[in-house]
């Protein structure tokens, strides 16, 4: 237990290694930046001259300043300990190395890359995270295109300036001068036409002995902007190439059939939490124990990996299930977090070093005692008498046969209920009506009609999985003129329904932010617990957090805190940001097939 813990807490901050080795990368990168400004030692320079070309000099210079940008960027890499990060910096290191004395047998900075990619290999067993291995495939694809592109770009601008260049253009020297300017092997083919009225290098009293090599210079702003933009361009996408190295690893949002399946067997067999449903959905990955008893479901935004509620199945098997989640988000640098978790299974979370914080309520009913009567029942016995004597019934309606052909009107129902509240559809823990539509045949729906049999509100019911099983509430969605006390006499119906057939439990959702029953203050930092207080208090306004607490009030439930679970104080930004987004029903979840519940 300990060695997971201490896993949870590497995964909340880097190590020491990891930070120290970025900074030596960062700081090889800017070295040989200002290496390459500062310009070339003169003496060394004639060393170099009778074996090199003036052209090779000045693009190793240029290829420096690439090779330190990019080691400059890959620091984060480095940071984050990606596996392929450390193979690129490897190899940039190495190739700076060269460079360096290509340059101007700048023999310091080489034998200070050296030390640097020294201390890198002996660091490399703790680049462990991976990138994305699709970015990495669009980047290979990327880079042969763009390579094709500088070719055709170069060629074709040299064709069309070819009367600023000496000497004739023909098409091979066009390739040889794109081919040299890119990758500096020796002097192009075509060189850019001097200005007529000015013929002296600058700068050249300070170099005597390269005056033979005034030619070059100064050249035409036409040539001399395309060659510059030539290279800004391989610049960029060398730049864009590296950044595929730091992506995190996207999932895939295709959980595989079979999988589900498992899952909804898992559920059936052992039962789980009111949460669990949601669980089946599309949009999910799943991970399982590893004998098969537990899962967990879970999507990937960005780079933060929302568990959906906790751990299913096997209680057994939670701890480990906990860990190994830990270890993949390690590795596929996934920042993790798990929302709404319950008190029973928050020990698993505590012991293994993760942070909680109270985010609401849940209302649970326990049926088998359910009885509409005493002074606390009134507003609720009122709505069951007041709503069917102005003409107004309930009825449980079949949306996948539609047998009235009410679905049109519910559905437009749905569309002016969320344009009251300003709002859309959100998913991933709570339902929408297109799901409500696609899994018809799980749930179960209970429609308010007036006297002429026009639907005006309606509810919609998942099943809780287990022997305590009963049905959760999912949609309360109604028009604007429905009579006062509608929605609470629609909810009554439901739950003396699910009374006589013999339900143990009835789930009314989250009320979020709220705090009814003490909570477990555990790894909570004083600063969260008064936010979720300075939310609750003065949002109101907003998310009627307090009008949906108190109409859940009125059925006189049981209440049992929920908490989010995450690794580090400094992620909760980044995390209530995932939490928004996964929530924000934007994208739309994938076709599949509803199971019998």
């Amino acid at each position: 237990m300990e060695r997971v813990k201490s896993g949870i807490r590497r995964l909340a901050r880097p190590s020491v290694i990891s930070m120290l080795v970025a900074l030596l990368v960062l700081g090889m990168g800017v070295i040989n930046v200002v290496s390459a400004l500062i310009g070339i030692s003169i003496d060394r320079l004639r060393l170099l001259h009778p074996y090199l070309p003036l052209e090779v000099t000045h693009g190793t210079r240029t290829l420096t300043v690439l090779a330190g940008m990019l080691l400059i960027l890959l620091s984060w890499s480095i940071f984050r300990r990606k596996q392929r990060g450390w193979l690129a910096a490897m190899l940039l290191l190495g190739t700076s190395s060269v460079l360096h004395l290509l340059k101007g047998l700048d023999y310091e900075e080489a034998i200070s890359a050296l030390c640097v990619m020294t201390v890198l290999f002996a660091a490399r067993r703790e680049f462990v995270v991976r990138s994305d291995s699709r970015a990495m495939r669009g980047a290979v694809v990327f880079s042969l295109i763009a390579v094709a592109g500088w070719l055709l770009y170069g060629i074709f601008g040299l064709y069309l300036l070819r009367h600023q260049f000496t000497p004739d253009f023909t098409w091979s020297r066009a390739v040889s001068t794109t081919v040299s300017v890119l990758v500096p092997t020796g002097k192009p083919a075509l060189t850019p036409l001097p200005v007529p009225a000015i013929h002296h290098l600058q700068h050249a009293h300070r170099l005597p002995h390269l005056r033979d090599l005034r030619h070059i210079h100064p050249l035409r702003r036409d040539a001399f902007w395309f060659l510059n933009s030539l290279v800004a361009a391989a610049f960029a996408s060398a730049l864009y190439i590296a950044g595929a190295l730091i992506r995190p690893v996207a999932a895939s949002l295709h959980a595989l059939d079979h999988e589900r399946e498992e899952a909804f067997r898992l559920l059936t067999a052992r039962g789980g939490t009111p949460l669990a449903y949601w669980t089946l959905m599309p949009g999910l990955t799943y991970l399982f124990s590893h004998d098969r008893t537990a899962f967990l479901a879970y999507r990937v935004v960005e780079d933060t990996a929302v568990v959906l509620g906790e751990p299913q199945g096997d209680a057994t098997a939670f701890p480990a299930l906990i860990g190994e989640f830990a270890r993949l988000c390690h590795h596929n640098d996934w920042r993790p977090c798990w929302y709404q978790v319950t008190d029973a299974n928050l020990p698993a979370f505590t012991e293994q070093g993760w942070r909680t914080v109270k985010i609401g309520e849940e209302a649970l009913i326990d049926l088998p005692e359910l009885a509409f009567t005493g002074k606390k029942w009134q507003s609720v016995r009122t709505a069951m008498n007041r709503v069917p004597q102005e003409g107004y019934a309930a009825v449980w309606y079949d949306v996948v046969n539609d047998p009235r052909g009410w679905l049109p009107q519910l559905a437009q129902i749905s569309r002016d209920w969320l344009v009251s509240q300003h709002g859309e559809e959100k998913g991933f823990s709570m339902g929408t009506w297109e799901l409500a539509q696609r899994f018809g045949r799980e749930q179960r729906f209970l429609v308010l009609h007036d006297a002429e049999n026009h639907p005006v509100a309606y509810l919609s019911f998942v099943p809780i999985f287990g022997e305590a099983g009963g049905w959760a509430l999912d949609l309360m969605r109604r028009q604007a003129e429905t009579p006062q006390g509608a929605m609470e006499f629609l909810l009554a119906t439901a739950l003396a329904t699910f009374h006589d057939e013999g339900a143990k439990v009835a789930s009314l959702g989250l009320s979020p932010f709220a705090s009814i029953t003490p909570a477990d203050s555990t790894g909570t930092p004083e600063l969260l617990e008064r936010a979720r207080q300075l939310i609750y208090q003065h949002f109101n306004s907003f998310f009627s957090f307090k009008g949906l607490n108190h109409f859940k009030k009125k059925f006189q439930p049981r209440w049992e805190p929920r908490y989010l679970v995450y690794p580090s104080l400094a992620s909760m930004p980044l995390v209530s940001l995932a939490l928004i987004r996964v929530h924000s029903g934007r994208k739309k979840p994938l076709a599949t097939p509803p199971m019998d519940a």
